[in-house]
């Protein structure tokens, strides 16, 4: 159902394979669920909430005959979710994926055995006479009924049931060639009959399809179907299958590297250690160590593997786009294999795509995270390479002009003695940090409101943004300065004062994290939206609730309350992983260092103010303004109203 048929079986096979298992829609005359369908036949995965809406709605006559309200909500969200995570946990090594499609029909046999015990007890048919039976499965359910109730006498009680009128002699026909096995029941008749009849037996019928057209896959041998084949569908059940198959002889003589080839690999893994330091005359011995990998495994698909050490070798020659394309081709291999190495490789992609600007290779990647839930930010992509790779070949092409480092370095006198230029007054200035910004952001930034009013009245544009939808406003807000705010916010449109950036910041939100009354009260005068979503999805409201946190409380509930959540600025990042649950995790106080936590506490009395007459007056200012204290925010489903009282202040 992919072209390239991975070992584990993806998510977006199982939703193609439900659609149309269990659906009589046509994807030739339908253009959405044929895109919809060509789209996960290429592999290219859908979270789990797209994944079930994609189900929900091209299932629909399914899930109106089933009849949930009698048998328990068929969703196939916890299904989904609970199958994504798997996938982001198992490794198949270099196994075939064959072999591991092998251990999954293992598993999807136990899954039918569960749908079997739960739909066959009402016909009178046992599991043990359609598992391994696939092609006679809804002929003996037929079978049955017909030996419990006589042909004549079934086709005429379905025929008297609304909705199922075609003749009696027809019912009797069908009904007969269906209980010979000369056809096989059409779904929508199943589905009819589940709406219009017996619903119990109709889901029999349903399962039985299913099991039918599971059989009919390629590498689908239903004569291993009998009990104790199963394995259920368990991380630990999954992974120990897989070791146990691994530890077969001819396995292992197939798959397992030999004392050479291991040797090769691990000096491999010596030589290019980004953080060695190397030496002159060491690409040769590399380069030899390559081709003689290469020449010993080739033809073999676990080649592909190899890539990623040779796209790490790659980059710290400075050879970049030829090690994006190493880091491609070792994702595409790893992918749906193992998942800690597909991560590793993806960290590299990533980053590297972004620098140099590969938008449909970053795209393609990224769409595959969002689509297993692996949340994607890479704040600076070059600082992250710099990092990544410190120490470079001798003979390497340098990878960076400058150090990133430097973005973030300012020289503040030279920034602050710097004229305004009133000729072209919405001049775009490099330099003063990682982003270019119209001189007059710039300036509203270093809190110099002579020159902000000489720009303005020069004809400077106040709605004019940066590349990261940054505006003049919010650099005042940022660098401080009320002066500057004062004098920007009434040129300023109401678009751009609730325009978030692109990394979810907006005036309001700032205003209120700052604990600012009378900017909070302006922001508010002038039309501000209070619903306007942040980086974590929390609204102005969420925002300020949250500042009634204890500043002075431990460091970890300060990091946790958060500082966890604070979006940093790259260089003050633990890791430079374009994922950010990574990122999350490394930013725990286990991994900080006694003198971090210090300056982390300073920032956590900064980020939480307490509770104190400017905090509840702004709280009261957006409630009378008309915030919305139910409004839903992040994964946790907490509104401003729960978290007040998680935080607890009265």
């Amino acid at each position: 159902m992919v072209y390239d048929l991975t070992p584990i079986p993806q998510p977006c096979e199982i939703v193609a394979f439900l659609i149309r298992a269990m659906s009589h829609i046509d994807d030739a005359n339908e253009a959405a669920l044929k895109k919809a369908l060509q789209r996960l036949r290429q592999g290219k995965p859908l979270s789990p909430d797209a994944s079930n809406d994609l189900l929900t709605n091209h299932l629909r006559d399914f899930y109106d005959a089933n009849g949930n309200q009698d048998w328990g909500a068929t969703d196939f969200l916890p299904m989904l979710q609970g199958y994504t995570q798997l996938c982001l946990q198992l490794d198949c090594a270099a196994l075939p994926s064959e072999i591991v499609r092998e251990v999954f029909d293992r598993v999807a046999f136990g899954c039918f055995q569960d749908l079997f015990r739960n739909t066959l007890p009402s016909t009178g048919v046992s599991a043990r006479e359609v598992l391994g039976n696939p092609e006679k499965a809804t002929q003996i359910l037929w079978q049955s009924r017909v030996k419990d109730f006589g042909l004549t006498r079934l086709a005429g009680e379905i025929e008297s049931r609304p909705g199922l009128h075609r003749g009696g002699e027809n019912w009797v026909a069908s009904i007969s060639r269906w209980s010979k096995g000369d056809n096989n029941v059409q779904i929508n008749t199943i589905l009819a009959l589940m709406k219009h009849w017996d619903r119990r037996f109709a889901r029999a019928l349903m399962v039985g399809r299913l099991y039918q057209r599971y059989c009919n896959l390629s590498l689908v041998d239903c004569r291993k179907h009998i009990p104790g084949y199963e394995i259920p569908l368990t991380l630990d059940a999954i992974q120990s299958a897989i070791a146990s198959t691994m530890e077969a002889p001819a396995i292992r003589e197939s798959c397992d590297l030999s004392e050479a080839q291991l040797k090769s690999v691990n000096d491999i893994v010596r030589l290019t250690d980004p953080r060695r330091k190397k030496a002159k005359g060491d690409i040769s011995t590399i380069d030899a160590l390559f081709e003689g990998l290469e020449k010993s495994l080739n033809g073999q698909p676990r080649l592909s593997g190899l890539a990623f050490y040779r796209g790490i070798y790659l980059a710290q020659l400075g050879r970049l786009a030829d090690a994006l394309d190493a880091f491609d081709r070792a994702a595409n291999w790893f992918k749906f294999r193992s998942a800690v190495q597909m991560k590793c490789c993806l960290h590299y992609v990533l980053n590297i795509s972004r620098m140099l600007g590969r938008r449909r290779l970053y795209a393609k990647w990224e769409g595959f995270c969002v689509g297993l839930g692996l949340d994607v930010d890479i704040p600076d992509a070059k600082l992250a390479m710099a990092r990544d790779f410190p120490e470079l070949f001798p003979e390497a092409t340098s990878i960076l002009k400058s150090h990133p480092i430097e973005n973030y370095l300012i020289d503040l006198p030279c920034w602050e003695n710097r004229p305004v230029d009133l000729r072209a007054p919405n001049r775009i200035i490099k330099g003063y940090g990682p982003t270019a910004t119209p001189q007059l952001a710039l300036f509203a930034h270093l809190g110099q409101v002579d020159k902000v009013k000489q720009l303005l009245d020069a004809g400077a544009d106040p709605n004019m943004l940066d590349k990261n939808a940054g505006s003049a406003l919010l650099n005042a807000l940022q660098g401080g300065d009320d002066a500057c705010f004062w004098a920007l916010l009434p040129v300023t449109s109401l678009e751009v004062i609730n325009r978030r950036t692109n990394g979810g910041k907006s005036a309001l939100l700032v205003a209120v994290s700052l604990g600012k009354v009378d900017l909070v009260k302006g922001l508010l005068a002038q039309g501000a939206d209070t619903e306007v979503r942040g980086a974590r999805h929390q609204t102005a409201l969420f925002e300020a609730i949250g500042q009634f946190a204890d500043p002075n409380a431990p460091v970890q509930t300060a990091i946790q309350a958060r500082l966890a959540n604070a979006n940093l600025p790259a260089f003050l990042r633990r890791t430079t992983s374009p994922f950010s649950a990574e990122e999350g995790l490394a930013q725990s106080v286990s991994s900080h260092s006694p003198g971090e936590l210090e300056i982390l506490l300073e920032l956590g009395k900064y980020l939480l103010k307490g509770d104190s007459p400017p905090t509840r007056e702004i709280l009261r200012f957006l409630l009378e303004s008309g915030a919305d204290v139910n409004a839903v925010v992040g994964e946790e489903q907490l509104t401003p109203f729960l978290y007040a009282a998680e935080i607890g202040n009265p």
